[in-house]
């Protein structure tokens, strides 16, 4: 029995957002009136205030009850004992029944007891669905029929679904000694990725296999340094990688020669960073164009037939690193990680069509019909309308912390999404882990197809890559620390299987919005980061001092209507238990454990959300997401317009006519600020001035509502970040105010 437990519980991935039931007979629906179903409707709006017809006074008061009476299913289908794994086989699945036979004690969150909770009731033989698990293994998240979501203890004996060979979606086909990405060839027929290869002194060989035999059609040098990327042509007559960091390599499959096309950037590092590099690669399907993600310059387009470079952006859009195109060709599509998460632009023109500021970050994928744009990251998956960038709908896939998601793909046509995901145990070795799991979710709904368990066996899984027709993947694993130790994998996968049906999670629309504002968001409390998961555990971390671990748990408050708290347990530091209390930026006393209250619609001029004090609701953590631009807040003693994020479209800035003096406060009579860089020769700092000169051009971070007349000049005083644009390296800039009567706003075209 404990070999089941300790299997069972390797899955820990919690897609509790699915909008999904249970499969019910005929009858049963048949027989459910009009009026049962409109009160059902009506209880679970009403944030818990109405009770369901059905139950007692004495049920509501408990904190869970599961009670599932709906039939277990088959019993001739349940084991004792898991089946042995050698290769590929499928595990016990994310929300897969499961048959508790006998009554056991159930929680509201692991480790409750923190948080004096009284026990409720799980039902001998009721049939449940397997959620996830708390890190250390004790517990076991669960949901029952009716969408009631709980804990319980591991020591706790359950039956699982026996599963047999026929059950799996992979074969595998064969295995070599290889690493880095893996490319398909167009007609799927042929894959190539870096092979650790003696027959070039350890160098990296690029090599071609066939896909059904692993037979090597060739191997040639190459020499990709430390960032890969590589793609084939759409005939698949070449494939494209990236030497140095820097220079677009071109094979030829045909005569096996190699040609170095170039690079955008210069080999030295520029201005802006040191790292500028190309990181993707995307061959236009017009056969002509290859388009290429820049680290810190956006993308860059290289012309075939003129054998040149003939696009590039500037650093508005930086580190581009996902590109879709439009079935039509008329769209490009990329995402960043700063400043514009997303942007989509006409492929002739350049044109900027639409634009999303921040939470949209991810790889990207066209709908086959081209009307969807599909976002997909670690936390979901958000489809787009395509032409106008309004979200459509949005589906949560909830990662425990001690889960590491390293890769996914996605097949549009098929309707698929692939994730793989590893274990990792705590307080491990960078070369050990737990299991290995991939995930297939349906791109559309976000529904659950299949989780598959990848040879045990101390390995991982680092990268995926997927055939264009979605009928092999490639699966680079490695099973220690040693380059000669990845594998590159190459399988047939079925992907049409259909989706799991499983209960979704009942959530009154408070706590499912308070719930979901403290997993999607980290905070701030001084040098100190305050993270949420979805297995009720809590990370606080700071660079030198690491990371302490807890339990958390929400709750209504009693106090405040409509309002949630947060309950934290007592903190893991070194593995043991200890209490601890800091004081953040704003001079307020936080302590693990405590109770604070959660405020998602707080806004101040720097953050969207908080939580606050449970006695006086004074915002204590903040969070790390930026409040909206074009409102006013009171900031530093003045109502304040905030302007929008640096790099956003519709940014602006304030060109400098004279030079104008700045100061720590919006006010003639404030302290001016001086400004020192780095004098990197002489290591030193030096004192550099106290003013914003003329003609400099500096993005406004907000304005004051209070205009001032100075010298007949009636304006409001800017607030903007300067440092020392023309100075040594390591400049130290700092917010300051200035006088806007000798400066006027501009739009990003007009800036340096």
């Amino acid at each position: 029995m404990k070999k089941v437990i300790a299997f069972a519980t390797a899955l820990l991935l919690a897609p509790v957002f699915f909008i999904s039931c249970t499969k019910k007979s005929d009858k049963e629906i048949k027989s459910k009136s009009s009026q049962e179903e409109e009160s059902d409707s009506k209880t679970e709006e009403s944030d818990g205030k109405k009770e369901a017809p059905a139950e007692s006074a004495k049920a509501a008061e408990e904190i869970v009850w599961f009670g599932s009476e709906s039939t277990p299913f088959d019993k001739a289908s349940l084991t004792d004992a898991p089946t042995s794994f050698s290769e590929f086989s499928t595990v016990l699945a994310i929300g897969d029944q499961i048959v508790i036979p006998q009554d056991c004690d159930v929680y509201k969150s692991p480790n409750s007891q923190d948080f004096k909770e009284s026990p409720g009731k799980l039902k001998e033989e009721s049939t449940v669905h397997l959620l996830y698990q708390d890190q250390d293994k004790n517990w076991l998240c669960f949901v029952d029929e009716k969408g009631k979501c709980a804990w319980a203890k591991t020591t706790v004996p359950f039956k699982q679904r026996q599963y047999t060979s026929n059950d799996s979606i992979i074969r595998k086909l064969w295995e070599k000694d290889g690493f880095d990405l893996a490319a398909f060839s167009p007609d799927g027929k042929t894959v190539a990725f870096h092979r650790w290869d003696y027959r070039f002194s350890s160098e990296k060989g690029l090599c071609v296999c066939d896909r059904a035999t692993g037979e090597e059609l060739f191997v040639t040098e190459a020499k990709p340094r430390s960032r890969i990327a590589m793609a084939y042509s759409p005939d698949g007559e070449y494939i494209y990688y990236v030497r140095d960091d820097k220079y677009l390599m071109q094979v030829c499959i045909k005569d096996k020669t190699q040609k170095d096309l170039g690079s955008p950037t210069p080999y030295q590092a520029s201005i802006n960073d040191h790292s500028e590099f190309l990181q993707s690669i995307h061959p236009l399907p017009d056969g002509e164009n290859i388009l290429c993600g820049v680290y810190y310059e956006s993308w860059a387009m290289y012309n075939l037939k003129t054998q040149s470079w003939t696009y590039k952006t500037g650093g508005d859009f930086m580190w581009a690193n996902s590109f879709a195109f439009s079935p039509d060709g008329k769209y490009i599509a990329g995402s960043a990680g700063n400043p514009t998460d997303l942007c989509v632009w006409k492929m002739d023109t350049r044109e900027i069509v639409w634009q999303k500021m921040r939470d949209f970050g991810g790889d990207l994928y066209y709908s086959a019909d081209g009307k969807t744009l599909y976002v997909v990251n670690g936390t979901g998956i958000t489809a787009l309308n395509a032409l106008t960038g309004e979200e459509i709908s949005k589906a949560y896939i909830e990662f425990p912390y001690h889960y590491n998601l390293y890769s996914w793909q996605v097949i549009p046509k098929k309707d698929r999404v692939l994730f793989t995901v590893n274990e990792e145990k705590s307080g491990q070795y960078d070369s050990e882990h737990g299991f290995t799991y991939l995930y297939v979710y349906e791109l559309s709904t976000g529904k659950l197809v299949q989780a598959e368990h990848i040879e045990d066996a101390g390995k991982k899984i680092e990268a995926l890559a997927i055939s264009p027709d979605g009928k092999y993947i490639s699966i680079r694993i490695k099973d220690g620390s040693h380059v000669n130790e990845c594998h590159q994998v190459i399988c047939a996968v079925n992907l049409d299987k259909k989706a799991k049906e499983m209960p979704s999670v009942k959530r009154s629309k408070d706590e499912e919005k308070s719930r979901r504002f403290l997993l999607e968001n980290s905070f701030t409390a001084g040098w100190w980061r305050l993270s949420f998961y979805p297995d009720g555990v809590y990370g606080l971390w700071a660079r030198h001092d690491g990371t302490m671990t807890g339990n958390w748990i929400l709750k209504k408050s009693e106090n405040r209507e409509g309002y949630y708290e947060v309950a934290l347990s007592t903190p893991m530091h070194g593995g043991k238990e200890e209490p601890y209390s800091f004081t953040n930026q704003y001079n307020m006393q936080a302590s693990f454990p405590g109770e604070y209250m959660v405020y998602p619609d707080y806004e101040d001029f720097d953050c969207k959300g908080s939580l606050g004090a449970y006695d006086d609701g004074d915002p204590i953590l903040q969070s790390e997401r930026p409040s909206p631009a074009w409102k006013t807040y009171y900031y530093k003693g003045e109502n304040v317009l905030k302007y929008p994020g640096w790099g956003d479209k519709d940014a602006k800035y304030l060109t400098v006519l004279e030079n104008t003096k700045m100061r720590k406060e919006p006010s003639l009579n404030a302290e001016t600020v001086s400004l020192a860089y780095f004098d990197y020769q002489n290591e030193k700092y030096i004192e550099s001035r106290n003013v914003v000169y003329a003609g400099q051009v500096i993005r406004i971070i907000g304005a004051t509502e209070r205009k001032e007349t100075i010298d007949g000049k009636t304006a409001p005083w800017y607030l903007i970040y300067e440092d020392d644009h023309n100075g040594g390296e390591f400049t130290e800039g700092s917010l300051v105010w200035v006088y806007g009567g000798y400066s006027y706003e501009s739009d990003l075209k007009d800036a340096k």
